[in-house]
């Protein structure tokens, strides 16, 4: 068999096993050993494609694999040394500099985060029947190329102290903002605020949890003491809302699902030759896209019945069923990334009109910058992103204890 058809096929065998790395995960999600096939996929496809590609070329198999694997090293070292690099420069440069490194900024970030697809819940959390999942008690670690904090959580699961389930005054709702993703324990706003007020808090956040689960724990926590419940929302939280309540206030909790999960979570940390592949699928996507057949364009609907209203009445709905719960006084605060529209101003209006009383409403998010608040690669916010919330909260707080309400 002449040469060049012998590199062909061998292209071809490493193009197929990139394809499946890419496009037929799932199969690979249903035990560690597939998992661990997987990633060795990943790499013998990458080293025949680069390995074949040279051969083509005129060169060496080992040159192509010794160039793949120097430029792996590059995306790696970039990928570490780019936070900061920002973080210090872009103060002092402005104009085309500045927008350039935005533009470097932003695909950088997508490269992390198609490689790092590792979660919090997934990475401390076990399963719950009731809301799916809690984290587990005791002491863990999560983190990627952005951070890496250490957890210590409280038998209910949460992460905060084992003390702090003693009569809190404050209690704090929410998600991976609340939970204080991406910094340590003591920075995030719940501990913060607590800090700041000499006020014993508790921090009820969980990573991806929406309004309905963060109302299915409330019936966990110890309220005795509470006089103030601050509640985060997040747009992520929509989808969950609306699948509660059309479900009359239940949501069905699957192990086996938690299970997949882990083990999707399990892949999501970074082995080498990652980013490449990374690179390489996103490409692929690109191609099977422009040439898959488009979906029809869905008919625009009336406002009564846009996603944003229906939205917001889901959220105000199960607000109306915690104030039902808790008699203290409500902040609603909307944390999200940093950038996306605010839709407080909705909720409050629709608050307003189905006669929910004591509740207050704070914007928090318009303030926020991603130079000085957000980390680099994720969407969620460093330490003074924190410290920039908690300040806000405290002075609302206060103002509110001032006039009485």
């Amino acid at each position: 068999m002449p040469q060049i058809q012998q590199n062909l096929i061998g292209l071809l065998v490493g193009f197929f096993a990139l394809a499946i790395s890419i496009f037929r995960t799932g199969f690979f999600f249903t035990s560690h050993v597939y998992i661990y096939l997987l990633a060795a996929l990943v790499v013998v496809a990458l080293v025949v494609v680069f390995g074949f590609v040279a051969r083509l070329f005129g060169k060496r198999f080992w040159q192509g694999v010794v160039f793949l694997f120097v430029f792996e090293t590059i995306l790696y070292a970039t990928m570490v040394v780019f936070p900061t690099f920002y973080g210090s420069i872009l103060p002092v440069v402005g104009g085309g500099t500045g927008r350039a490194l935005g533009e470097v900024r932003r695909d950088l970030k997508m490269l992390h985060n198609r490689t790092w697809g590792n979660t919090a819940q997934h990475t401390l959390g076990q399963f719950d029947a009731q809301v799916g999942y809690v984290l587990k008690p005791g002491t863990g670690v999560f983190g990627n190329h952005c951070f890496e904090n250490r957890y210590e959580i409280n038998s209910l699961g949460l992460r905060d102290s084992e003390s702090a389930l003693n009569n809190p005054e404050i209690v704090f709702l929410g998600d991976s903002f609340t939970m204080g993703w991406g910094v340590a324990q003591s920075e995030a706003f719940p501990q913060r605020i607590g800090a700041l007020m000499a006020k014993k808090t508790l921090n009820a956040g969980i990573s991806s949890f929406g309004t309905a689960r963060e109302l299915l724990l409330l019936n966990r926590l110890p309220l005795d003491s509470c006089r103030t419940l601050v509640v985060q929302y997040c747009e992520n939280d929509a989808a969950e809302n609306a699948s509660f309540l059309a479900n009359k206030n239940r949501i069905y909790p699957e192990p086996l699902q938690f299970k997949n999960a882990q083990l999707r979570n399990d892949y999501g940390v970074y082995f080498f030759l990652k980013y490449t592949h990374t690179l390489f699928g996103e490409a692929l996507k690109k191609v099977a896209a422009f040439f898959a057949p488009k979906p029809q364009q869905p008919v625009a609907l009336g406002s009564e019945t846009t996603f944003e209203n229906t939205e917001t009445r889901n959220f105000v709905a199960i607000l109306s069923q915690i104030r039902a719960r808790f008699g203290g006084q409500i902040l609603v605060v909307y944390v999200d990334a940093i950038g996306r529209p605010n839709k407080l101003l909705a909720f409050e209006q629709q608050a307003k009109r189905r006669g929910i009383e004591g509740v207050m409403f704070l914007d928090v998010l318009t303030s926020l910058n991603n130079l000085q608040h957000g980390l680099v690669y994720d969407d969620h916010l460093n330490a003074a992103g924190h410290q920039h919330i908690a300040a806000q909260i405290v002075d609302c707080l206060k103002t509110a204890a001032k006039s009485g309400k």
